[in-house]
C-alpha cells in the first residue's frame, strides 16, 4: 500500500487500548465493531466465514476488569479457525476517521470546532 503512495497506519493488536475497558487495542476493536453492528452495522449476509468469526469469538475479563478476547491459541486448541475475517472488519474501528464534510471544511474556509481528545492516534507518527 505504501508503494501504491497509501498512508498507513500500523495497528499492533497486543498494543494498549485507548479505553481501559479493554485490554489491548484488538479486544477495543472487537468492541467498536460490536457497537456498531448493534446500532444497524450491515454486513454481508452470505459471508459465512465473517459470522462465522463473529460467534466464535468468546472474552472474558482480566484482573482490572477490562475486557480480554479470548487468543487465537485458545480458539485454535478448541478446533476452532482463526478470525481473520473478523479481525478484519474489526481493523476498520483502529482509528478514527473524520466524514467527508469533515475534511472539505478547510477547503470552504471553514475551521474545525476545538476538541479536547484523550487519545490521539497520529502523535506516535511524530
Amino acid at each position: 500500500l505504501r508503494a501504491a503512495g497509501y498512508q498507513v497506519i500500523e495497528v499492533n493488536f497486543a498494543s494498549a487500548s485507548p479505553d481501559p475497558d479493554y485490554k489491548n487495542m484488538r479486544a477495543y476493536m472487537w468492541g467498536m465493531m460490536g457497537r456498531a453492528l448493534a446500532a444497524g452495522l450491515a454486513i454481508d449476509a452470505g459471508d459465512a466465514d465473517l459470522a462465522q468469526d463473529l460467534v466464535n469469538q468468546d472474552y472474558k475479563y482480566d484482573g482490572k476488569n477490562a475486557i480480554q478476547l479470548r487468543s487465537k491459541d485458545e480458539m485454535k486448541a478448541e478446533g476452532l479457525a482463526s478470525p481473520d475475517d473478523a479481525d478484519a472488519l474489526a481493523l476498520t474501528y483502529a482509528m478514527p476517521v473524520a466524514s467527508e464534510l469533515q475534511r472539505q471544511l478547510p477547503s470552504r474556509g471553514l475551521t474545525r470546532p476545538s476538541v479536547q481528545r484523550e487519545y490521539n492516534p497520529f502523535e506516535i507518527l511524530g
